[in-house]
């Protein structure tokens, strides 16, 4: 998702690749898109009717030397009542897109049909250069994102994931250093190429059962660096649910930057600043492991049931590996359960004595060390 949800600024000597619109708030937008790390190689019809601006037909390519490379394709934008504040930033009162296409090089593209955000405080965007991440989250304002869908290909085909529509809603009126609220996604769907068959038959199967919902709750006070995720549940019906929890320490703006920089690699400070508190996670197997089973018995010949007593054997057999006889006794117990179909739910508690750095986890070499580590207990049911 591009920088378009959020804002565009008016830079007081703006170095422009493109050939000014005429219209100083398109010029805005056009300038946010290339402070996004992309060069705006062409723009359509701007009009402006009844104080609402339209931009037709941008087109873009990456910056040289991105790490990432390809284009967007814009059909249209809208611009509400946009007003220049004495910061030097455009506000808006409802900003919408349709057609949105990033494509990569290697074919891999990012579409969605129409997106909107409404009643902002406009900021300039989450992915430029010229705003904190702080700044950029405190817009304060509903979002809603329809028919999203990425598609990536591989020398195995084409992998695609999409939802129907993504909406973000509010709980409190954010600050630049306070954000909370919720992330709603509805009508989750995903494929594989056909010569992946078993993945190819769970994406079938739910598609035919229907689309999954995800919601996320959470709070994020960025000045003290804590990001507590209440609530994260997936939900993809007729193969599982999963829920979690989670408290962060030290996710400060500086810190979480840092863990997503645009050249893809974590920062050391950033792995070793932020931390994981206590937390919980619960898968729930509702039909997922049965479809595994039944394309593995489809393809070497043999029943479920054998199939089962295999892959538990086979998992009591890797866990001897790990040394640690608590911790070797209650992976055993669970893997056997679901392997077997003795239960459907596995829940994973951590309650460390201290919070535990991202890169004390990332030097972890066994899972005994890192259930230890994180004071992690395992429930089956």
């Amino acid at each position: 998702m591009r920088a378009l949800a959020f804002l565009f600024a008016v830079f007081a000597t703006p170095v422009l690749a493109f050939e000014p619109t005429g219209n100083d708030a398109a010029d805005a937008l056009l300038r946010s898109l290339e402070s996004d790390g992309q060069v705006v190689t062409s723009v359509g019809e701007v009009d402006e009717r009844s104080g609402i601006i339209t931009v037709r037909d941008i087109r873009t390519r990456t910056v040289p030397g991105a790490a990432s490379q390809g284009g967007e394709a814009i059909d249209l934008v809208e611009l509400h009542q946009p007003e220049l504040d004495i910061d030097g930033i455009y506000r808006v009162a409802l900003l919408k897109t349709s057609g949105y296409t990033f494509t990569d090089d290697d074919g891999s593209s990012t579409k969605i049909a129409s997106m909107g955000d409404e009643d902002q405080r406009l900021l300039p965007g989450i992915f430029t250069q010229d705003a904190t991440l702080s700044e950029a989250i405190a817009s304060g304002g509903r979002y809603l994102y329809s028919d999203i869908y990425f598609n990536v290909l591989a020398e195995e085909g084409e992998y695609r994931f999409g939802f129907e529509e993504l909406a973000w809603i509010p709980t409190i009126t954010a600050t630049t250093t306070h954000v909370a609220g919720e992330f709603r996604s509805t009508g989750i769907s995903f494929k594989w190429p056909s010569s992946d068959e078993a993945a190819a038959e769970i994406a079938r199967v739910q598609k035919d059962l229907g689309p999954g919902m995800l919601v996320m709750e959470f709070d994020w006070e960025a000045e003290g660096g804590v990001l507590d995720i209440a609530s994260l549940t997936l939900s993809i019906p007729g193969l599982l649910d999963l829920s979690l929890r989670q408290n962060i320490v030290g996710f400060t703006v500086e810190n979480a930057s840092g863990l997503f920089p645009t050249d893809g690699v974590s920062t050391p400070e950033s792995l070793a600043g932020v931390k994981l508190d206590e937390g919980s996670i619960t898968v729930i197997d509702n039909g997922a492991i049965d479809l595994v089973v039944q394309e593995s018995a489809r393809t070497i010949g043999l029943s479920p049931a054998a199939v089962r007593q295999m892959s538990a054997e086979l998992l009591s057999g890797v866990l001897l590996d790990i040394g640690d006889p608590e911790i070797m006794g209650m992976l055993s117990t669970a893997a056997t359960a679901l392997a077997s179909g003795q239960g459907n739910a596995i829940t994973i508690t951590t309650a460390p004595e201290q919070p535990v750095s991202i890169k004390t986890l990332e030097d972890i070499t066994t899972v005994g060390e890192a259930m230890d580590t994180l004071g992690a207990t395992l429930s089956v049911r």
